[in-house]
């Protein structure tokens, strides 16, 4: 189940388009990249940038150039100076160039992928596995519902736990999975609410319509049957 979230072992243009794609302040987030959206804001580029200085420093000098300095300063310095940096280099939701294909660039080495991959599988797969587990849901889908819960929303909200708790003695997992999506949907910003019930409910039931299009999870490698951590 982890290799298919994270895409261990994967190879193709979708599969490091998610670890090399990064976005600027358009969100309140700063800059986002990598492979769920690690955030300037919220310290988590910071972490895998100086985590690849201790273990490949030579990555960063290949990806940033003479930006490499400015770049590590930057994940050093105080939270409105990463704000007013992140600004800077902002164009409309983008990066500037050439801050856009030095991330495209850092995300691309092996090295890096790797520091990725440890920070979501600790931050984010294991304590949406620890939930799975305490609502019951041990199906692929159940624990791909769980994770993207925790990326995108913080994790399942305790007002979703109690609407979901009169369910887990008796109701069949499909039904926890939908109480769980409508869950997350109902305490969602209200102008993000539909949105966010279309994205879960598809992964509650292996399919639906997002964006406009239509997603069938199996197609991705992920169905209801049980999960393999």
């Amino acid at each position: 189940m982890a290799r298919l979230l994270f895409g261990i072992g994967a190879q193709g243009p979708l599969i490091l388009e998610l670890y090399t794609l990064a976005q600027g302040n358009w969100d309140g987030a700063w800059v986002t990249w990598g492979i769920i959206g690690f955030t300037l804001r919220h310290g988590e580029i910071q972490k895998i940038v100086l985590g690849v200085e201790q273990k490949a420093p030579a990555r960063i000098q290949e990806a940033f150039g003479a930006d490499a300095d400015a770049l590590l300063e930057v994940m050093r310095a105080s939270p409105p100076e990463r704000e007013a940096w992140a600004n800077r280099i902002t164009v409309g939701a983008a990066l500037a160039e050439p801050w856009r294909t030095e991330f495209q660039w850092f995300g691309s080495f092996p090295e890096v992928q790797a520091e990725q991959r440890m920070a979501a599988h600790a931050n984010y797969f294991v304590p949406a596995a620890r939930t799975a587990g305490e609502l019951r849901l041990a199906s692929e889908l159940g624990l791909a519902l769980c994770f993207d819960i925790q990326v995108q929303n913080g994790g399942v909200k305790q007002e979703t736990r109690q609407t979901v708790a009169p369910l887990l003695g008796s109701a069949d997992e499909l039904a926890i999975r939908e109480a769980v999506a409508n869950g997350a949907a109902d305490t969602a910003k209200p102008t993000y609410r539909e949105d966010v019930r279309a994205r879960k409910l598809a992964i509650a039931r292996g399919d639906g319509v997002v964006h406009g299009r239509k997603v069938i999870l199996a197609n991705w490698g992920l169905a209801a049957v049980p999960a393999d951590e």
